[in-house]
This record gives C-alpha cells, sequence and structure tokens, in this order.
C-alpha cells in the first residue's frame, strides 16, 4: 500500500486529493492518505448545512464549510485532528478488516478503542473518530477523522445550534467526544494509523499528490452550489409560515403572499433568531 501525506491545510484540495484517490485505487492500487485542515466542518454528501451547523458561528469563527463525497454524518476539523483516507480497489475492500487493523494498532498503542455506532469508534464511551464511505463501481474510499488536540469547546459550539426543520436529509448522531492527547499525550497518531495499514512505507509528498488532477475539483468542492446546492429538499416553519426550499433555493412560501412573492427564486439564508419572518434576513 502507498502512503501519502500532504501538510497542505486546505480543506476542499485535500478532499478534492481523496476523490483522485479514488478514482486511481483500481489502477494504481491502495493508497493511504493523511492530512489536517486549518479549520473547517465538513458535512456528509446527502446533509443539511442549515440544520447540521451553526452557520453564524462557524463565520465568527472563521471556519470553512465543505461537503465531502461520502455519506454518513458532519465533522470538524482543526489543526488538532488528523484526517485519513483509504483508496482501495473494491474487490479488495473488507470494513470490518479495515476497523480490525486501525482498533488493534491503538490497542498496542496502550488506547482502549472500541467500534460503537454508527462506525464510530471510543474508549470509554466517548468518540474520538468517525467515519464515512464512498462506494464506486470498483472502488472505495474508506475515510475518516481522528481527534487528537482538536479544539472541543468550538467543536461544540459550531456542530449545535442549526435549525429545526422537516428534511429527509441524512442528521447526524452526536455523542460525547474526547482527544486522543487526553488519554495518550505523546502518542504519535499518524505512526499509529501508518503502521496499522502500509507498515514500514515510506510516505509520498505533495510532489505525487500534485501530479493528481485535484484543482477542478477543489474549485467544485469551494463552490456554493456543492456546498448548499446539493442539499435534500426541506421545509421550515415559523409564525405560521412554512418556506420550502429546493436545491438551496426558496421554492415556494406558504402563509403569507406578500413574502411569497418576495422570496420566491432566492437563496436560502437561514430564519432570525428572534423567531419573526423578516424578508431581509431571507434574501
Amino acid at each position: 500500500m502507498l502512503l501519502a501525506r500532504t501538510e497542505h491545510l486546505d480543506v476542499h484540495r485535500n478532499l478534492a486529493l481523496e476523490e483522485c484517490l479514488l478514482e486511481v485505487a483500481e489502477e494504481r492500487g491502495p493508497v493511504l492518505f493523511l492530512w489536517r485542515s486549518s479549520g473547517a466542518v465538513v458535512l456528509g454528501k446527502n446533509q443539511n448545512p442549515w440544520h447540521e451547523v451553526n452557520l453564524p458561528e462557524l463565520q465568527a469563527a472563521g471556519l470553512a464549510l465543505a461537503r465531502r463525497c461520502s455519506g454518513g454524518g458532519t465533522v470538524f476539523h482543526d489543526p488538532g485532528n488528523l484526517n485519513y483516507a483509504l483508496a482501495l480497489p473494491r474487490d479488495t475492500y473488507d470494513q470490518d478488516a479495515v476497523f480490525a487493523q486501525l482498533i488493534g494498532a491503538f490497542h498496542r498503542a496502550g488506547i482502549p478503542a472500541e467500534r460503537g455506532p454508527h462506525h464510530g469508534l471510543l474508549v470509554h464511551g466517548r468518540k474520538f473518530s468517525g467515519s464515512a464511505f464512498c462506494f464506486r463501481r470498483r472502488a472505495v474510499l474508506h475515510h475518516g477523522t481522528l481527534l487528537i488536540r482538536a479544539d472541543l469547546a468550538r467543536l461544540q459550539r459550531v456542530l449545535t445550534g442549526g435549525l429545526e426543520l422537516a428534511s429527509r436529509a441524512i442528521a447526524s448522531h452526536p455523542m460525547p467526544v474526547i482527544n486522543l492527547a487526553e488519554l495518550q499525550p505523546t502518542c504519535d497518531v499518524e505512526r499509529v494509523v501508518s503502521e496499522a495499514y502500509a507498515p514500514g512505507a515510506t510516505a509520498l509528498g505533495d510532489a505525487f499528490l500534485d501530479t493528481l488532477p485535484w484543482q477542478a475539483k477543489a474549485t467544485q468542492h469551494r463552490s456554493w452550489d456543492w456546498q448548499f446546492g446539493l442539499t435534500p429538499p426541506f421545509e421550515c416553519t415559523r409564525a405560521g409560515v412554512t418556506v420550502r426550499v429546493e436545491h438551496g433555493r426558496i421554492a415556494s412560501v406558504a402563509g403569507d403572499p406578500a413574502l411569497a412573492a418576495k422570496l420566491v427564486g432566492q437563496v436560502f439564508q437561514g430564519w432570525p433568531n428572534r423567531g419573526e419572518v423578516e424578508a431581509q434576513t431571507l434574501t
């Protein structure tokens, strides 16, 4: 298995690279990619950012919003979080074996990790890793987060306080979280992960990664259409007015014809915290 690492902290670039590695996995064979982000909240492909994220807090904190190509729940990134991505041919993929390798490596490092619900990894009932998967016809992307020294207070602020709404979008399953540094302050998590999947491999860097055509994908990941426009249809009701949103834009407004005439077709930007319906907050 190849091992690739980058020092770039651009979440959109690195998510694009994950997709590129997925696309070449059948041809090149399995690769483990390790990376970090300067700070972001990353949605699953079929999630609703207005529900999952406290968007005003996200903006105030200067964090990026991203949507990955895989399903699953919303995760928090900062430099204290390590992301790992395994891209491999589908006919060699065994999900249970992938988790078993990682858990075994943590046990050898003195961290009593165990597999929890919704593909999470736990220690003493607290979650330190979330995982998600993207299946293509001949390849699989299995990727996850590892909380090492993340700002857990900021995590809580940006992942609580989203809008209550009616939607079929996939919802996250929040759990108590823990940083691995709380258990093993000196544990080299990158080494643990690389030894689990690519023991003894010499890491390839950005010279290798930049041979992949990631630029166009990164542009897509930075776009409003990808981050918000992919959101499944949903409805929000306040003060007797129901707004239906499709592809991130207001498709209809029930309960106030005057408001409907002004808002239909506009980008949805959320409701005011006061619970009032004010057109300027929705346009």
